[in-house]
């Protein structure tokens, strides 16, 4: 009998990989659109630079813990039904 249902996983691993994923590409997005012709990124001031730096770490650390769930979920999902038959 399996801790968790496959069935109840499929659902984990939609959700945390999307919400992974879309963090990871909006994270990133603005901070392409915050750079010059020189690549160079722009901020208002000092103290608007380390928030934002700031907030974008936690947002790319929280990205990373819903895909690592969704790719451990991904392998539970193999382990339960190819290897522990």
């Amino acid at each position: 009998m399996p801790i968790i249902s496959i069935w109840l996983t499929i659902p984990i691993i939609i959700i945390s990989l999307s919400i992974g994923f879309y963090l990871l590409i909006n994270v990133n997005r603005k901070r392409f659109n915050r750079t010059n012709v020189a690549g160079i990124e722009q901020f208002k001031s000092y103290g608007n630079s380390i928030i934002t730096r700031f907030v974008e770490w936690f947002l790319e650390s929280l990205a990373a813990l819903f895909l690592l769930i969704g790719f451990l979920s991904i392998a539970y999902i193999l382990y339960m039904t190819f290897i522990n038959k």
